[in-house]
């Protein structure tokens, strides 16, 4: 794995614990708040979470794009 993988692993790594914190917070304070806000801001998280998701898969993708290049690169001709 190369430096430019490692540290966007490294990012996707960091947002992914980000927004689970996120959403862990907001699914602790459910007891707390019943009403029409909480269960709005409930769907916003749940609609971050699966934009999240894309964001991973995308810079997984990317990733194994790098490594790709840079094994293409490397070859001899």
């Amino acid at each position: 794995m190369n430096e430019f993988t490692q540290q966007i692993k490294h990012d996707l790594g960091d947002f992914q614990q980000s927004v689970q914190k996120l959403s862990v917070g907001i699914k602790a304070t459910a007891s707390l708040w019943r009403d029409p806000k909480y269960s709005e801001l409930s769907a916003e998280i749940t609609e971050i979470a699966n934009h999240s998701r894309t964001v991973l898969v995308t810079g997984d993708k990317c990733c194994d794009s790098i490594e790709k290049f840079f094994k293409v690169a490397a070859e001899e001709y």
